[in-house]
């Protein structure tokens, strides 16, 4: 049995809303982060979170919603 549900088929275009909500939601939990080190009052050490953060989204969450968004198929119109 087959569902006919956008978010069943991971490599079809109109899927790319799926992608777009994870990242979201990354982004929304490296700022969390920033914000609690932050209440701790020490500068130094969030300033660090906050680069490592930056350098996380970087190097991970940002290549990985490109190469899911890539590896979409896109129909031929």
């Amino acid at each position: 049995m087959k569902y006919q549900n956008k978010w069943d088929e991971r490599r079809i275009a109109s899927g790319g809303l799926k992608p777009f909500i994870f990242l979201i939601m990354e982004i929304a939990a490296l700022l969390m982060i920033c914000w609690f080190v932050s209440l701790f009052g020490v500068l130094f050490i969030t300033v660090l979170v906050s680069i490592g953060a930056i350098y996380f989204f970087m190097s991970s969450a940002l290549p990985r919603y490109n190469k899911v968004k890539k590896r979409q198929k896109h129909p031929q119109v």
